[in-house]
């Protein structure tokens, strides 16, 4: 294993490429994870863009309490022209497998996430009192069974509305204790004000109203 760090350009805008790859004697594929980056070091959101993206990482090889895995793709975060933080994730796991055995269970996750007001570094500490998203991740399954999904969309805070939706869900695939089940079904989130009356804030979004449906087989 190894690390590489390299920058260029002036000061006050630097291109950035940092690497850092681990090999592991009995493993044949190296892991490496790469940063690239553009840093404008006096502006006020100093990172015009940054891009992370792994390959073969097994986060077991990282820290013992972590699940056994195998990471491939990306992730890019970057400022949006309406003074919003963007993450776009193209993440896939080729070792997925159910918690229970000590794997991440999850086969892919793909979407993006905004936080809307992000004009400055000094308003991330605020920023997730509020945000959209659009995230859907596969999931593992027994037996070779077709493979179930987890779409979350929507957002949180103000008057936005939250909601998830799975498919082909099997339980006993995240965890090996569970029910031999599969489940289609959603449930939606979203702010009550008018039970609230004049106490009703961004800050109170967290009571809210749900709806849920579910079917099993």
């Amino acid at each position: 294993g190894g690390a590489t760090l390299h920058v260029q350009g002036p000061l006050a805008n630097l291109l950035l490429k940092a690497q850092l790859s681990l090999r592991q004697p009995e493993v044949r594929n190296q892991q490496s994870l790469t940063l690239e980056g553009e840093i404008q070091p006096f502006a006020a959101w100093p990172v015009s863009h940054l891009t992370a993206s792994v390959k073969n990482l097994n986060l077991a090889d990282l820290h013992a309490s972590l699940p056994d895995s195998g990471l491939q793709g990306q992730i890019s975060l970057q400022p949006t022209a309406k003074k919003a933080l963007q993450a776009k994730l193209d993440m896939r796991n080729d070792r997925a497998g159910a918690w229970s055995d000590q794997r991440l269970p999850v086969r892919s996750l793909r979407g993006q996430i905004l936080l809307p007001d992000v004009h400055a570094a000094n308003d991330l500490a605020q920023a997730w009192r509020q945000g959209e998203l659009d995230l859907v991740a596969q999931l593992p399954t027994v037996a070779g069974q077709t493979p179930g999904d987890l779409a979350v969309s929507g957002g949180w805070g103000g008057q936005r509305v939250l909601q998830a939706r799975w498919h082909k869900l099997e339980p006993q695939a995240l965890y090996d204790r569970a029910p031999p089940l599969q489940l289609d079904g959603g449930l939606q989130l979203k702010p009550d004000w008018a039970s609230m009356g004049s106490k009703a804030s961004e800050a109170n979004w967290a009571r809210l109203r749900s709806s849920r449906d579910l079917k099993m087989s």
